[in-house]
């Protein structure tokens, strides 16, 4: 019997042949978790590009909203405008809960301006899930001004759920993320915010004071457009919120 024959031959064979067995399973293993890989990433990158489409139409319909409303009074009865009003809404409502929905399901993350789209418009309903989507939008700020513009929205959606005391804490967190060289109009509007905030939750000697507080910084500001606009608006939001008039 030759050297390679035999036992020692057979043994040789079956090493060989279990290795290229072992081999080819990793192989197949690798493959495997390669393909899992890249499905995985082609599936969240449809639901990412699923959840903008989604908010892309919220803001048309948001619009739509808006334009109806100013029409409104002009152009036809309160009984039709509620309907179409109330139809646009029960949209809205319907596709930011499917785009909250797909966003949870594939892990993926949104932009600030998005969770702040879905956030006003899932309140809509009354679902108190708004309140994650708009601490998920104040977390994804990427800049002071987003950050200020966020926290105030957020601050404003707290008051109307009842939760003063979390609505004054992200106004005043607002204002410190302004910083200390903050402009007196960045400031005034922070309060006049605040005043119209607490105003429209019956907390008027409190919105009084805090429109007092906008009107100084206002006025403290060089004579500009800005200034008059800043005072103009004031001066609106009085009107509209305590039913007060320009002396």
């Amino acid at each position: 019997m030759a050297l390679g024959d035999g036992l020692f031959g057979a043994d040789l064979q079956d090493t060989l042949t279990i290795g290229i067995s072992g081999v080819a399973l990793v192989a197949a293993v690798v493959a495997n978790v390669s393909n899992s890989m890249t499905k995985k990433a082609d599936d969240r990158r449809a639901a990412r590009a699923r959840v903008n489409d989604l908010c892309v139409r919220i803001a048309e319909l948001n619009t739509t909203i808006q334009v109806h409303r100013v029409e409104q009074n002009a152009v036809e009865g309160l009984g039709v405008y509620n309907t179409k009003v109330n139809s646009l809404v029960r949209q809205v409502v319907a596709l930011a809960t499917l785009a909250r929905d797909i966003l949870a399901q594939s892990n993926i993350k949104a932009a600030a301006v998005e969770y702040a789209l879905l956030a006003d418009a899932i309140a809509l309903s009354g679902d108190p899930g708004a309140g994650a989507l708009w601490e998920k939008a104040v977390s994804a700020a990427t800049t002071t001004h987003d950050r200020v513009d966020l926290l105030q929205r957020q601050a404003d959606y707290l008051f109307t759920v009842g939760d003063v005391a979390g609505g004054e804490k992200a106004y005043a967190e607002a204002r410190r993320a302004m910083g200390p060289d903050a402009s007196a109009f960045h400031v005034g509007r922070n309060q006049q915010l605040l005043a119209m905030s607490n105003a429209n939750v019956g907390r008027v000697d409190i919105a009084r004071a805090q429109f007092e507080d906008a009107q100084r910084l206002y006025e403290a500001m060089p004579e500009s457009p800005n200034r008059t606009y800043a005072l103009n608006t004031l001066a609106d939001a009085r009107r509209r919120t305590l039913g007060e008039t320009a002396a």
